[in-house]
């Protein structure tokens, strides 16, 4: 099952630590989906006549927008452990695992991230610059993104695929007291999450050098 950000799974036979390893093993050692992405623009402020008076409005014009894949760098083999912050003791992978297939809350699931460590931020500044250096002037932006950074083990109830499906979200949006008591009924069950760390290993000058041809 693909949702946003990742995959889900709520196979039965996910039902012990070795299925569950496997499956994190396959799907989660493969590199997130990382992009440069480039974009060039300029405003236009547009003159209308409403009901025979004018107005103005200023719009938004993009002159070139594209995307450049830098996944092909990323280091293929990931590290898992536990994801670590500041509230959270640590916890060895297999007690997280055993936590997860002992815990009976039907919102239940087990999470791995995957995370790109990784200095993209001085990457962006080096095309940022380029296309500076090329002459164009109006409005820029770089940023990178990344995608296919989770991957999923979730209990098979319905109240759980409900939980996780867009029509689901948008009917707790709606009818707020049951997304209350959804968020309070999953609290805590929802949370244990594994890392699985990934870097590239060139500097963010190689990878420049690598990619300036598409730009």
């Amino acid at each position: 099952e693909f949702l946003k950000g990742g995959i889900v799974s709520r196979d039965p036979i996910l039902n012990n630590k070795e299925e569950i390893l496997k499956f994190f093993n396959f799907h989660g050692m493969a590199p997130p989906n990382a992009f440069i992405v480039v974009e060039g623009y300029h405003y236009k402020t547009r003159t209308e006549s409403v009901n025979g008076s004018n107005s103005t409005r200023r719009e938004r014009c993009v002159d070139f927008y594209y995307n450049i894949d830098i996944t092909g760098f990323i280091y293929p083999f990931g590290k898992v452990s536990m994801a670590r912050n500041k509230k959270t003791a640590y916890k060895p992978v297999g007690l997280l695992l055993e936590e997860y297939l002992a815990d009976r809350n039907m919102m239940k699931s087990l999470q791995l991230k995957k995370k790109l460590f990784w200095d993209a931020n001085s990457l962006c500044k080096l095309v940022h610059r380029y296309i500076r250096e090329l002459g164009w002037r109006n409005n820029l932006r770089v940023v990178h993104r990344v995608s296919n950074t989770s991957v999923r083990v979730a209990a098979n109830y319905r109240l759980s695929r409900m939980y996780d499906s867009l029509d689901g979200r948008a009917l707790m949006v709606i009818t707020v007291i049951p997304a209350i008591m959804a968020k309070i009924y999953s609290h805590g069950h929802r949370k244990r999450i594994l890392q699985s760390a990934f870097t590239i290993r060139y500097s963010p000058v190689q990878v420049f050098e690598m990619i300036r041809p598409q730009l």
